[in-house]
């Protein structure tokens, strides 16, 4: 379910929850991720993947891994995740992970 949330006009962002990641893992064809707040709710076994969307500078997404599992964000495929091309980024079992848009490749995890 995809939500966007808007006050007095103010768009706040928007969520989509019970997203499965992509059983198997891989970039290209990973659960493409559509909405600033995300939460996976299965993720069947470790290194099952989603993707980030096309990188626009200054672009925030959150990626919520609810599941008993460790999932792989990935960037779009000739882009960056932490300067490594192509490269997987892991969400932890029930953690949580911010990546930043710095231009339109390139993706880094905060914190």
């Amino acid at each position: 379910m995809t939500i966007t949330y808007v006050v007095n006009g103010f768009n706040l962002g928007s969520l989509t929850n019970g997203i499965t990641a992509h059983a198997g893992g891989g970039q290209e064809s990973a659960t493409q991720l559509t909405t600033e707040l995300n939460y996976v709710t299965v993720c069947a076994t470790n290194g099952d993947s989603v993707k980030l969307p096309v990188a626009i500078a200054g672009m925030r997404v959150e990626v919520y891994n609810d599941t008993a599992h460790n999932c792989n964000v990935f960037p779009q495929s000739g882009s960056y995740m932490n300067g490594v091309l192509d490269a997987a980024d892991n969400v932890a079992t029930t953690g949580e992970n911010l990546y930043i848009a710095t231009d339109s490749t390139h993706w880094w995890r905060t914190g």
